[in-house]
């Protein structure tokens, strides 16, 4: 007995350690093959960060030999067999490609790479991961196609806002059974949706939005029972939307807009989709009546029914059950008939506290805008009501929409004075109450609204001057005040619009000059100031007005020449300048600007040769009808030749006789000037009175020349470089300056040796420097004629001078 014991526990002891040895051998098998395995989830996620060209936050600092890889920076392993199955490094702005040996992380169930810059293709080598359950590579740059053969794991695919191409994967994505989230939206994609999708019934999230999709939205879709968000907006796709999908009552948002899809929508769609909160059909091709059953839709925070072609009233208890209602937009549609009651349902929004844009533009509702419009949500910032038959006033209530950015209530019969009250929208960034009927002063209030950047005032019956209080918009970007009945002059704190990239005056009494102020609006991009009662000379500092693509001074009484700093504007592409009373040659630096597309010279009164290059090659370009004294041209435009004396080979000849033929007159007094004291002097020897001699010349020369000068010289209209610097006192010394220039080369010219007067070569010369600086070269000019009269052009002079003395 003792021995059978012993024998039975000898055995059991010995399969003890047989079982302990298998056990042991099973525990260093498996740490071996895990320690092999996790060495290859470290190479595959060292030749990840291999391709990483650029990692400024420094994401991937960690990823080094000193730690653990699961201790990495965006790693997350298993617990059991320490292998990754998380890799998470969203938003790290990583940029790159993704490297093929991420199809090596065998255990990988989560990989999400979103709002990074990686570029090229995604691996096709993902394939590999068939565990992977969440591929989120969206908002990055990935280029090519979508791999087929993805994972059957997968239950969420997020691959939107890159520039992926191709079509979708038919045959794999209709055989992804877990799928829940597909996201397409923001790429290139072409084809059409994969009838196939209809099969996988777990899908809630559907968006291929913004892609250039063709074809129809296939019926099966109306079989995903399961259905949250479906959105196929900025697509091309056509056809109707299949009565299926107005029926997955678990739909909370459903975009179709921007597409070319058509058909009704159903009246009873607000009982059918009642868990709605984001309903878009904008800009497409739905049409039919209102539905009615929309206002059962309680949920609703968006309802876009914009640019389509629904018809009818709009339910007059509209916001009555939506409480959380924010945005509202149904302009462009044929709603509303002209009626009074058109726009009752705006009572029902009083309701929807969370209101914050307001939409009904480019209808045909009619009637007065409502009083309780001052009831809406103090939240409302956009409020769109333009181009429809209302009439009435401005409801002074409006003020009480404080948060108010954007008000259009353009193209209507508004009549009536602007409410003085509209200074309290302090928060508004657009006005636009163009083409009405409203009439009387622009409000002082209208000062306060220092955030404003767009003012559309046009085509209404204001009157009186653009108030002072406007010089505290300093962001004003757009002022359009044309074809109304303003008078005064433009002010000169339209200088202080450093953004002003718009300007409208067109159609109205303004008097006096250009303001110089507007050539310091360095952004200006159109100025309109025709058919006003403006006089005066053409700025030339409207040449520092480098942006400006469009300049319309048409319909006004401006005279004078064309500034030649026009040659600055080389953005120009319109320049009508007609009907008004300008003279001189036509610039023939304009032929330098090559964008200049339309050119309108006509009726003023310009003279002499047309150029032949530029704008001026084509006929269908350019107006020069009611310029009799031009010649020359292209042969479309049948003007007379031009007279030898003004070709272009004597253009020279022609400059220089010009200013001799107007100074030689001058000239010759103040040689019979000179004569006259010699005579004098010659006279006076024998009466032993004070000889008139060396010293009299030198000293009288400069100061005393202006009490011989005919004072009402100094009357004169000043010229267009003293018009622009505005500063009287340069004017007297620059005439003063000139004529003692002139006198000095006529005591030059009259020395009493041949071969001591002044070469004919310099007095030509030193007159053209003269005629320069007197018709408004500038300082420079001035400069320059100081130099050359004192240096090279006047050292006959002085030589004339001191024979003179020694005579």
């Amino acid at each position: 007995m003792l021995k059978s014991m012993r024998s039975i526990l000898s055995s059991l002891l010995t399969h003890k350690i047989k079982l302990l040895s298998l056990v042991l051998f099973l525990t260093t098998t498996t740490e071996v093959a895990s320690s092999f395995s996790n060495k290859t989830d470290r190479l595959a996620l060292h030749s990840f960060r291999e391709l990483i060209a650029e990692d400024p936050l420094g994401s991937l600092s960690s990823w080094n030999n000193s730690l653990e890889l699961c201790e990495w920076h965006g790693v997350t392993c298993s617990r059991k067999h320490q292998r990754v199955v998380v890799l998470d490094l969203r938003g790290k702005l990583l940029s790159g490609i993704l490297s093929p040996f991420l199809g090596n992380l065998s255990f990988l169930r989560s990989l999400y790479l979103q709002n990074n810059r990686f570029q090229g293709k995604i691996p096709l080598e993902l394939s590999r991961l068939f565990r992977l359950q969440h591929l989120n590579f969206s908002s990055n740059s990935l280029q090519g196609e979508i791999p087929t053969n993805l994972s059957n794991s997968l239950s969420i695919i997020s691959l939107s806002y890159n520039d992926l191409v191709g079509k979708i994967p038919a045959d794999s994505f209709g055989s992804l059974s877990n799928l829940t989230y597909l996201d397409l939206f923001s790429n290139n994609l072409i084809g059409g949706i994969p009838p196939s999708l209809g099969n996988l019934s777990l899908l809630q999230i559907v968006d291929f939005g913004t892609n250039s999709l063709t074809g129809n939205i296939p019926h099966s879709i109306g079989r995903l029972s399961k259905l949250d968000y479906f959105g196929v907006g900025s697509t091309k796709l056509s056809g109707t939307v299949p009565p299926k999908l107005y029926n997955i009552s678990t739909l909370r948002q459903l975009i179709i807009s921007n597409n070319l899809l058509t058909g009704n929508l159903p009246q009873d769609i607000g009982l059918t989709l009642p868990n709605l909160i984001l309903f878009s059909v904008g800009d497409s091709q739905i049409w039919g009546p209102f539905p009615v059953s929309l206002s059962n839709a309680s949920k609703m925070r968006t309802l876009d029914l914009s640019s389509s072609n629904l018809s009818g009233p709009v339910p007059f208890d509209l916001g009555r059950m939506m409480k959380d209602l924010k945005w509202v937009t149904l302009g462009g549609n044929n709603l509303g008939s002209g009626d009074a009651s058109d726009l009752k349902f705006i009572d029902s929004l009083t309701n929807c506290s969370k209101l914050e844009t307001l939409g009904f533009n480019e209808n045909g509702f009619g009637g007065v805008l409502p009083n309780s419009i001052a009831n809406l949500s103090s939240h409302l910032n956009s409020l769109v009501a333009g181009r429809n038959q209302l009439a009435g006033n401005i409801p002074v209530g409006i003020s009480t929409l404080v948060n108010l950015a954007a008000l259009g209530l353009e193209e209507n019969l508004f009549s009536g004075d602007i409410p003085f009250e509209i200074g309290k929208l302090r928060n508004l960034e657009l006005v636009s109450f163009g083409k009405n009927k409203l009439s009387g002063p622009i409000p002082e209030s209208i000062g306060n609204l220092t955030r404003i950047f767009e003012i559309h005032l046009d085509g209404n019956n204001f009157n009186g001057t653009i108030p002072s209080s406007i010089e505290n918009i300093r962001g004003l970007q757009t002022l359009d005040l044309s074809h109304n009945f303003f008078t005064g002059r433009i002010p000169k704190i339209v200088g202080l619009f450093s953004t002003l990239t718009f300007m409208y005056l067109a159609h109205n009494s303004f008097i006096g000059v250009l303001p110089l102020e507007i050539g310091k609006l360095n952004n200006l991009q159109e100025l309109d100031v025709s058919e006003n009662k403006l006089s005066g000379r053409i700025p030339s500092i409207l040449g520092n007005c480098l942006k400006l693509e469009g300049l319309f001074l048409e319909g006004n009484t401006f005279h004078g020449s064309i500034p030649p700093s026009f040659s600055s504007l080389k953005g120009i592409e319109s320049l009508d300048l007609s009907r008004n009373n300008l003279s001189g040659q036509i610039p023939e630096n304009l032929v330098a600007l090559v964008l200049l597309k339309k050119l309108n010279l006509s009726f003023n009164n310009f003279v002499g040769e047309v150029p032949l290059q530029g704008v001026f090659g084509n006929m269908s370009m350019i107006s020069l009808v009611g310029n009799k004294g031009l010649c020359g041209g292209i042969a479309e435009m049948q003007l007379p030749a031009c007279p030898m004396s003004i070709k272009k080979g004597n253009r020279l000849g022609f400059k220089i006789i010009v200013p001799i033929a107007c100074i030689i007159p001058c000239l010759s007094l103040m040689l019979l000037f000179v004569v006259f004291l010699r005579k004098r002097k010659q006279k006076n020897k024998s009466l032993t009175l004070p000889v008139i001699g060396d010293d009299f010349l030198r000293v009288a020369l400069p100061e005393r020349v202006m009490e011989i000068v005919d004072s009402r010289m100094l009357l004169e209209e000043p010229t267009e470089a003293e018009n622009d610097a505005q500063n009287e006192r340069v004017r007297p010394a620059k005439i003063s300056e000139c004529l003692v220039s002139l006198m000095r080369i006529g005591i030059a010219c009259s020395a009493e040796s041949p071969d001591k007067r002044m070469n004919i070569k310099d007095v030509i010369i030193g007159l053209m420097t003269i005629k320069e600086v007197f018709l408004g070269v500038g300082i420079h000019g001035r400069r320059q004629m100081r130099m050359r009269l004192t240096g090279e052009a006047t050292k006959s002079a002085t030589r004339g001078i001191d024979s003179t003395e020694d005579a």
